[in-house]
Order: structure tokens, then sequence, then C-alpha cells
């Protein structure tokens, strides 16, 4: 057994996930390098002082329910029309600046509808699904001129 060279954390806003993930983790023989945590997406903080790399691999309604069990209907717009991942976006911003964000994705539109630009867009595939392996360097405020 090999100490860690990064610390791991890993959520859900499923708490029956996050269970399941240390469960796999102590059998994996992981667990004292990892940290899991339930709840909101939008009200986590980077849970280290120096910037790291998140990845993300949100519903999209193809295998498994954008708006199921999880919680993630509760995400999917809000009032002013914005959707959950444009909220994250700013979110990441505010909070996770100086980091990276590798999100999986079918979605062509996504990094649009975020407002950022992905520095690197890898085509893989997610079984019978094509997707996308979209990197997003974190930088507070926005990225456009200006702004």
């Amino acid at each position: 057994i090999h100490a860690p060279l990064a610390p791991v954390f890993g959520s859900d806003v499923a708490f029956r996930m996050v269970d399941f993930a240390r469960r796999n983790a102590e059998r994996a023989g992981v667990a004292q390098a990892t940290q899991f945590r339930g709840g909101d997406a939008l009200q986590r903080n980077a849970p280290i002082e120096q910037p790291g790399w998140m990845v993300l691999n949100p519903p999209y309604g193809e295998r498994i329910e954008a708006a199921g069990v999880a919680g993630a209907r509760q995400h999917a717009q809000v009032a002013d029309g914005q959707d959950f991942m444009a909220r994250l976006a700013t979110h990441w911003k505010q909070h996770f600046a100086g980091w990276q964000a590798w999100v999986l994705s079918p979605d062509l539109e996504l990094p649009g509808r975020m407002r950022m630009k992905a520095s690197r867009r890898t085509p893989v595939w997610n079984g019978p699904i094509e997707c996308r392996l979209l990197r997003f360097e974190l930088v507070a405020g926005s990225n456009r001129r200006g702004a």
C-alpha cells in the first residue's frame, strides 16, 4: 500500500451513490486515500486550497434519466430558464478558480450553454453513446473580453 500522490474526493447528490462509492473504495483497498461527500454540487466549495482537477459525468437522459430519483430534477431548470450546467459553471468560476474541470457529455452545445470555452474536446464513446470529454480551465469571473 502506497500513500496517495494527491488527495481524492468524490461526491454525488444522491447519498445512496456516495455509500456505494465508499463500499467500492473499501473493496478496492483505496478507502484510506479517498473522501466522499453527498450533497448539492452548487453548494460545494473546493475541498483543498490548491488547484486540482475535477471530473463530471452528468446524467444526460440516455442511460439514466436526467430527471431521475437522484435529485437531478430539482436542478433541470430554474425560474429564469437557466439550466443546471450554466449555474454549475458560474459556481465553478466563483469557487474553483485555477482548477481544471473535465466533463463527459454527448451534448455538443454544452460549452455554449455553460458560457465557457473547452480547451480540449476529445471524442469518446460511453457504451453506444458518442460523447466528448471536455476540458475547461476555470478562471474567476468571465472569459469574455471586457467582462
